[in-house]
């Protein structure tokens, strides 16, 4: 095991600037699909997979909401406003780079799939930094069950509780600490609330400032 304790990622909204064109997606579509106040409901689903993101349309607008057709919708218009690649949060890349080189393995646990997580990382310049990535459709349950950080702590075989989890979604943070791991949060459209600063050991406004923590850890 190493001396320094592992950090596991969630992707969007963390590494990726993704979760704000998430939102225009849903706004775009809002009024095709019927989805009343789409920002909040897509909020409610953030950190979550395309599975478990189906089960609460479906209980919101019935059993033959178009799911398919919906997801169709916005990930088309996703790609149309993505045409200079996803961009990634601020910091991000000088906060994987270094933590890297000073020696932190590091981990990807995404609810997205494996199709997507993988390319938008290696576009992004991160992939390479990453001993694990474990994806949503590696897994039957998502986030907030604690599943896919526990088979991320399996995969770089380190003990839950020794471990760093670093999410911007509600949803991630359960997950985190319901795998009996140590959450950071980096906020992005969601605020930290009372639940999540009783659940988080740190808040940090960016992966600037999370980078400076661990960088002083490591003296």
């Amino acid at each position: 095991m190493s001396e320094k304790p592992c950090i596991v990622f969630d992707m969007d909204g963390v590494l990726l600037d993704t979760e704000q064109l998430v939102l225009q997606c849903w706004e775009h579509v809002a009024e095709e699909f019927g989805l009343i106040e789409p920002s909040d409901l897509c909020r409610s689903c953030m950190g979550t997979t395309h599975a478990k993101t189906d089960e609460v349309l479906c209980s919101l607008y019935g059993q033959d909401f178009p799911v398919k057709r919906f997801h169709e919708a916005t990930r088309n218009y996703f790609h149309q406003l993505i045409t200079d690649g996803i961009p990634c949060r601020p910091h991000a890349l000088e906060a994987i780079r270094g933590l890297h080189a000073l020696g932190y393995p590091l981990a990807v646990a995404s609810s997205s799939r494996e199709a997507s997580v993988c390319p938008e990382l290696e576009e992004a310049g991160l992939l390479p930094y990453f001993s694990v990535v474990i994806c949503g459709d590696h897994l039957k349950r998502s986030k907030p069950e604690p599943d896919i950080y526990l088979l991320a702590c399996e995969k770089l075989g380190v003990n839950p509780a020794t471990a760093y989890a670093v999410e911007d979604s509600y949803n991630g943070i359960r997950s985190a600490h319901r795998a009996g791991m140590i959450p950071i949060m980096v906020p992005d459209q969601l605020p930290p609330t009372e639940e999540m600063r009783q659940l988080c050991r740190y808040i940090f406004d960016d992966l600037g400032v999370l980078y400076a923590h661990f960088a002083q850890l490591a003296k």
